[in-house]
């Protein structure tokens, strides 16, 4: 769903480092030496500075767009890996800022979580989990699905679907809230394997129906193309 940039836009690291990746499974690359990180939030005073040092430090491109999405774009598809990072001067950041380092370092966390070829601290305590590889994408080999209800039943506009999906499929706090990244949230971020069942279709409001239609499209898309994510809709 989201717009590809160009081959030469993106460059041939970029590539070489996805390719790399994606056939590893992430946590599975092959590379026996791991890098390490030391990202340094002390020294930044305000939002874009903290972009800077991570931009710097994690060798992103110019293109890098200094928002949270952007971050875990870069974190799950461009960065360097496998990755040892370890964020210093949290402590230090003027208080207005600590909101934004807190959830930048949620999103360290939760693509440590679901990535095997990044770990994560912050100073000397350590955040995370590590997971088991067959719940990477497509690990359809584990025993126990999850199962999601999704109300939309009670949804009267736009805003409350999504507030429904982001709860519901636990997103993190820079959810999108738009079909763009709703995609991304069920095919790189969402917790898998899945049985996902959506409620209430029938009692959306008549302007909301192309949405939900829309967002049901997205979840039979993503069951089409990875198997640990399936979808029925309740009658």
């Amino acid at each position: 769903m989201s717009e590809l940039c160009s081959d030469e836009k993106l460059g041939k690291n970029f590539w070489e480092n996805v390719r790399a990746r994606t056939f590893s499974g992430g946590g599975h690359s092959g590379v026996d030496e791991w890098i390490y990180i030391d990202i340094d939030f002390g020294k930044c005073k305000r939002v874009q500075e903290l972009h800077e040092e991570l931009k710097q430090k994690l060798e992103l491109p110019d293109f890098y767009g200094c928002n949270y999405a952007a971050l875990w774009d870069s974190i799950t598809g461009i960065m360097y890996t496998p990755a040892y990072v370890t964020i210093h001067g949290v402590d230090e950041v003027p208080q207005e800022l600590r909101s934004t380092v807190d959830k930048m370092i949620e999103i360290f966390r939760r693509a440590e979580a679901m990535y095997g070829d990044i770990r994560v601290q912050v100073g000397e305590e350590r955040l995370g989990r590590m997971v088991s590889p067959f719940h990477l994408r497509g690990g359809t080999e584990m025993d126990e699905w999850i199962h999601i209800d999704l109300d939309f039943g009670k949804c009267k506009r736009a805003q409350e679907l999504h507030e429904e999906l982001k709860q519901k499929l636990e997103l993190p706090d820079f959810y999108g809230r738009n079909l763009d990244a709703l995609w991304d949230s069920i095919t790189g971020i969402m917790y898998t394997p899945a049985c996902v069942t959506i409620h209430g279709v029938d009692k959306v409001p008549q302007d909301l129906r192309s949405t939900v239609d829309k967002m049901i499209e997205i979840f039979t898309r993503a069951e089409a193309m990875y198997g640990d994510v399936r979808v029925q809709v309740a009658e």
